[in-house]
Formats: structure tokens, sequence, C-alpha cells
């Protein structure tokens, strides 16, 4: 009796065991991240490979992806990509893989195929096309995954079964046949022209040539007018009429009258500047070339050049020249009445604050030609002095509060904002109690804390989803041979 029952027992942890086993193994043609799919349509991927791919010609190889969500910063095209050469989807041999990837949070899938679908076939070129449906995509959003899925292994099943049975390439040779005929067509079409060509083109090509004759004796006749009309101009200018003719006759495009004339006006303005442009590199100059340039285009712009309002170059220089000197003069003057202000006013800064620092940050408010006011000066002076004031007091805080600070969730750039913004700083005075800071800097050090805490927390979600993700793939690409893809080739999608 106690043998029977010590059998019964064994026998049952055997078949628990197998049992065990069996619902352990997992597909090694699908990983389903999220566990969408169907035993069914697992079943289905299996049978499709390892029943009916292993024997066609090609030996085609399917994969299924189903992931929660792309990693961080991958694209989907990278992701099939990358994952479809690290599994090696296919046969080494016929290297015709085929893997599809769904990711779901993303709401995106991609196909990437092997490099055995010989590119620019008429199966690759099916292959790289994308036949998810609309109606396809509306089933995604109503999250039937399985469905799809199915859908999606059905047709690449049906496009292999054409491959094998010859449809493709009876297709392949159908449309080499019709682009044959279409090529024997073309050099019939082009033969025919060749001989029109050769008996209309020799008068066509003397009437052209009479054509252009003409038109470019009008041209050097036109712009021989217009430089008579323009004498006064270019003897003021100083220009060698004979120069500027041929430089004319090179740049002008057009032939038309109205065109020509508006052509021969903006030229002749570019040839003044650059000829001016090069006196001014000739001379001794003062200052910096690109203020005389400058002032040059200012004064004698396009508009004042055509109506004959421009300055010569002497006048240019001496009037550049005069202005900068009044603007050193005007600048010397308001550094000078900057130190006295803040000499006069000493009594109002801080003996820790630096007054060269005070000057300089109130000599940016002075305009570049115009004579600083007392009033101006009161205001930079304290505006300038109140930052100053709130930087020493803000440094002072924090070498006293150091013990306190968490370097790890402390920003100092983002504390001195908050603390800018805040409606004490509006009122803050030299020596004020800036006891207030303190909740502050609590305040922003927790909220720096949450933002850190949920950063890292989903940093580890993403790494354990990877952890999933590699678990579930323990078994999956088992099955694959090897196959290899050198470029991305395939499709991708959103729904």
């Amino acid at each position: 009796m106690k043998k029977k029952l010590l059998f019964a027992v064994l026998l049952l942890f055997t078949l628990l065991m197998t049992y065990s086993v069996a619902y352990a193994k997992e597909n090694e043609w699908v990983l389903d991240e999220p566990q969408v799919l169907t035993q069914e349509t697992k079943d289905y991927i299996e049978n499709l490979n390892e029943n009916v791919f292993v024997n066609y010609k090609n030996k085609p190889q399917l994969g299924i992806m189903v992931i929660n969500q792309l990693p961080s910063g991958y694209t989907i095209d990278e992701y099939t990509f990358e994952k479809f050469n690290e599994y090696g989807v296919g046969t080494e041999k016929e290297d015709c893989g085929l893997l599809f990837v769904f990711a779901i949070e993303d709401r995106e899938y991609g196909l990437e195929i092997g490099d055995g679908f010989v590119e620019g076939s008429l199966l690759c070129e099916e292959l790289e096309k994308d036949f998810i449906t609309s109606d396809m995509k509306s089933l995604l959003r109503e999250e039937k995954y399985d469905t799809v899925v199915l859908e999606v292994v059905k047709h690449l099943e049906t496009m292999m079964a054409d491959e094998e049975n010859g449809v493709y390439l009876e297709r392949e040779q159908a449309k080499k046949e019709q682009e044959q005929l279409q090529r024997e067509r073309t050099d019939k079409f082009f033969n025919t022209l060749f001989h029109i060509i050769m008996i209309i083109c020799p008068p066509l090509l003397v009437g052209f040539i009479a054509y252009k004759l003409v038109k470019r004796y009008l041209k050097r006749k036109k712009i021989r007018r217009f430089l008579e009309q323009k004498d006064k101009l270019i003897s003021f200018c100083k220009i060698d009429k004979e120069v500027l003719y041929s430089y004319l006759i090179d740049k002008t495009k057009s032939s038309e009258e109205k065109e020509l004339d508006s052509e021969l006006l903006q030229y002749l303005y570019q040839y003044y500047r650059q000829y001016v442009y090069g006196i001014l590199s000739q001379r001794q100059l003062e200052n910096s070339i690109e203020k005389y340039r400058a002032y040059f285009d200012e004064e004698n712009s396009v508009e004042n050049f055509h109506h004959f309002m421009i300055k010569d170059v002497d006048t240019i220089i001496y009037e550049v020249d005069q202005k900068i000197a009044h603007e050193k003069e005007v600048e010397r003057k308001n550094e000078v009445a900057i130190e006295d202000f803040v000499n006069k006013n000493s009594s109002r800064v801080n003996q820790n604050l630096s007054t060269s620092t005070l000057k300089s940050r109130i000599k940016n408010y002075c305009k570049q030609d115009i004579l600083i006011t007392e009033s101006e000066l009161e205001e930079a002076f304290c505006r300038e002095l109140h930052k100053l004031n709130f930087e020493y007091e803000y440094n002072a805080f924090i070498k006293e509060n150091e013990d306190s600070i968490d370097t790890r969730y402390f920003d100092s750039s983002e504390f001195y904002h908050i603390l800018q913004n805040s409606g004490e700083y509006a009122d803050y005075k030299r020596h004020h109690d800036h006891s207030w800071m303190l909740p502050l800097l609590f305040m922003h050090m927790e909220n720096r804390k949450s933002e850190i805490k949920r950063r890292e927390k989903e940093a580890a979600d993403r790494r354990a989803r990877m952890a999933r993700q590699s678990s579930h793939s323990s078994s999956f690409g088992s099955g694959f041979g090897g196959g290899h893809s050198s470029s991305h080739r395939g499709f991708s999608g959103k729904w």
C-alpha cells in the first residue's frame, strides 16, 4: 500500500514538474512584454516559423516584439534595426528575416527586414511600404493588439507564400518586359525627333544667332546712352567711364528696356560703393575702416545716389572723425560725472562693496553721444547699488548657512532667481534682516529634492522595464539563425 502511495506521489510530482517546465517555456519567436497576446496567436507564429517557413526556399523567419515603451533616446527605426541585428533574425545563408515591433505606450510600430530581400525587387518594395491600414490603427487605439498582430502575421505569411510560389518572380519578369517595351518606344520617339531636329535646326540656329547679335547691339547702345545721361554723376565720383562701361557689359543680364534701366542703376551704385571702399582702404584713417564704410552706406544710400544727393570721400572721412571725437569727449565727460557722483555719495555705499564695479555698471546707462543728467545718475546709482547690496547680502547669507545647505539639492543661480522674484526683494535695503531668506532656501531645496527623486524614480522604472524585457526575452530569439540588416529597411508608423 505504501509503495503504491509513494509511486502515485512520484507520478504526480513528475507530471507537475513537466507541466511547470512546459508552462514556463517561452515562445522563442515572440516577445510579449505587456502580455497582450493570446496563446493562440503565439502558437500560430511558432507554427508558421517551425512548420511552414522552414520548408520554403528562402527560409524566412518572423519575430514579433510587443514592448511597453521604447528605451530613452531611441526612435522606433533605431530600435527595430538594433534588435534585428542583436538577435540575428533570419538564417545566416538566406538572410530573409522579418522583425515587427509594437511599442504600446509610444503608440509606434516598425518593421525591419534582412539583406536577403534583394533591394529593388518587387517583394522588397512591398515590404518597405506601410501596410498597417486605418482600420488596423483603429483597433490599436481600442487596445485590440492581439487582433492586429495576427493580421500583420497573416499578411506577411501571404507575402512569403507568394514569393515561394513565384508570384513576385512573374511580376518582376512582366515588369521588365514592360520596361523594355517602354525603352523601345522611347528610342523610336527620340530617333524620329532627331531627324526632325536635323531638318529644322540649321535655319533656327541662324535666326537665333541673328536675334542675339541684334539684342547685344541694342544692349550696348542702351548702356552707352545711360552713361551719357549719368555723365555728371560719374564725373563727380571720378570713375573712368570706359572701365565702367566694360563692368556693366559683363554684369547686366537683362536686355529688356525697363529691366535694363533698373539693373544699370543698381550695378552703377555697386561699382561706386566698391570704388569708394577701395579709396578708404588706401587712406591713412584714424579709426576703424568699418566705421567709415557704415557711415558711407548710411549717408550715400542707393536712393540718395540715384538722386545725386551724395557726399564725397573727404566729407565722409571728416564727418566720421568729428563724430567719433565727439563721442569720445562725451564718454570722457560721462566717466568724470560718474566718478564725481559716486565719490560725493560714498557714504551711501556699503564699505564692503566695490565702487569700481558700481561705476562700471552705472556707465552702462550712458548713451553713446549724450551727456548723462543728474537725475539719470541718481536713478542708475540707486538701481545698481540696490543690486550690489543684495548680491553682498546674498553671499553673506549663503556663507552663514553653508552648514544647512544640502549641495545635492541646492542650485545657486536658481535660488538667487527665486529671491529676486520674491516680494521681500523689492523692498530690500542694506543691513536688512535677511532671515526671510531661510524659509525660501529650505523650500527651494525641498522642491529640487522632490524633482530629483522623481527623476531617479523614472530612471529606476526604466531600468526595471529593461530588466523585465530582458527576462522576458531569455528564450526569445534562440530560434533565429544569424540574419543581418546592413542598413535600416522596412517602415515605421504611429497610431
